[in-house]
């Protein structure tokens, strides 16, 4: 399985490489070690010219056989786009676009001082000269370091490094003594020519000392990261690159079975997935009837009915902005087992008689997910499935009424079916969510 999933993600990179080839980009892998097309051990750090990381990701999302079903903008000039093919949706590759190498507050180099030395890859495509390719490679893992707290370079980050300075030892010490302080240069010189792990320095005094020197020589060009840092903070907050989404549907239609395997498969796409039932904050009563008899107790007063919504609606909107709004800003999916809407259906599950319009009014009003999904399934397969007692006639008449509202319902719903095996109702719900992504993510390919 894992070689059949590395063959799909292979033929992704074979038709981005030919359409590379074609391109009138400038651009250059950051990793040299590539094993393209046969093996992608992680993601592709990709370089391209600077002003044009915008064009070239909405001409990638212009694709006719790709699908851009992801945008994370975690640095000022650099992007994160998780790409999936339209025949196969089940594989995805990330690939890291950077206009320069930069973090923690320095622009450690520009695209202008590594594009016109790029060279041929045995892979295909472009790659950096050994003793550049080190340097920036250096720089990246000692800025990650103030981040994570790391003191020690991992065994594969050190080999890499070990592997591209012997490759050009000379190259390698002049372009440290140009871009590194003297102590670091001595440092890791001594580390690889001796072969002495021990002696390298640790990183986050690499850093310390780096963040220095560009804070001494080039103020300027600090106060310029740290404005498009703002500025591209303050983007994420106005603009969402998650997605929520509501699964409704019968008792025994799969809901709780679809969304754990979600959990899954969907992280190669978005950065987390989370789920919450109905409400935010539901205290279990222990209660077992409330499941197997969802019908067994009578609807409350219309007045104790409209601050019971009212309740609701709060807590909706209390949650959405406490947990929906910031995960979706993080790149997450966000998944209710259950909603509101679900009153709109079923009122007698919530104790509710006839909905009056003050009450439909207060349920139209709660934050509106970017997709509804039903789960249909035919009322034979339903009474198979589900413990509770609600008579045949009963269930018949909620299938058909989840149908009438998903026809009608006044924001995106897609009804799927649901009686088949578990694995093709995932992949259809992973379809429609990854649908939801590409048409997000292609608007926020428009601001760039």
């Amino acid at each position: 399985m894992v070689m059949a999933e590395g063959v799909r993600r292979s033929e992704i990179v074979t038709r981005l490489l030919a359409w590379l080839a074609e391109s009138r980009y400038q651009w250059c892998w950051l990793n040299g070690d590539l094993h393209l097309p046969e093996r992608i051990d992680s993601d592709l750090d990709m370089l391209v010219g600077s002003g044009e990381g915008g064009d070239f990701l909405r001409d990638v999302a212009g694709l006719d056989d790709m699908l851009v079903v992801q945008l994370r903008h975690y640095e000022a000039r650099s992007w994160a786009v998780v790409v999936t093919s339209r025949r196969d949706r089940s594989v995805t590759l990330q690939l890291d676009v950077s206009e320069d190498v930069r973090g923690g507050g320095v622009i450690f180099y520009r695209a202008a001082e590594l594009l016109p030395y790029r060279k041929h890859c045995a892979g295909g495509g472009y790659c950096l000269p050994p003793a550049l390719e080190f340097c920036q490679y250096l720089f990246k893992h000692a800025m990650k370091s103030r981040r994570l707290r790391l003191d020690r370079l991992q065994d594969r980050v050190l080999q890499r490094l070990r592997q591209l300075y012997r490759s050009d030892p000379p190259g390698c010490r002049a372009e440290m003594q140009r871009k590194f302080d003297p102590l670091t240069v001595m440092q890791v010189s001594r580390c690889f020519d001796t072969h002495d792990d021990n002696a390298f320095p640790p990183l986050r005094s690499v850093a310390g000392r780096l963040r220095r020197d560009f804070v001494r020589h080039s103020p300027w060009t600090v106060a310029t990261y740290y404005r498009q840092e703002w500025r591209r903070l303050a983007g994420r907050v106005r603009r969402c690159n998650g997605v929520f989404v509501v699964i409704m549907g019968c008792d025994g239609a799969g809901k709780s079975r679809v969304i754990a395997g979600l959990q899954e498969t969907l992280p190669g796409v978005v950065t987390g997935v989370r789920s919450r039932h109905f409400r935010f904050h539901r205290r279990h009563r222990g209660d077992a009837a409330a499941v197997t008899r969802p019908h067994g107790r009578p609807p409350r007063p219309v007045w104790l009915t409209n601050l019971k919504l009212l309740a609701w609606w709060g807590n909706y909107w209390l949650g959405y902005w406490l947990h929906v709004r910031p995960a979706t800003c993080r790149g997450e999916a966000f998944f209710f087992d259950r909603y509101g809407f679900d009153a709109f259906v079923d009122p007698r599950r919530y104790r509710i008689g006839r909905l009056t319009a003050f009450q439909r009014r207060v349920l139209m009003t709660i934050p509106r997910p970017d997709a509804v999904i039903v789960l249909d399934v035919d009322p034979v397969t339903l009474a198979a499935r589900s413990r509770d007692d609600v008579a045949p006639s009963c269930r018949k008449e909620l299938v058909m009424r989840y149908r009438d509202w998903c026809a009608r319902a006044p924001l995106p719903c897609h009804r799927i079916e649901a009686a088949g095996p578990l694995e093709a109702v995932i992949d259809r719900v992973r379809t429609v969510v990854q649908d939801v992504l590409g048409r997000r993510t292609e608007s926020l390919l428009g601001g760039l």
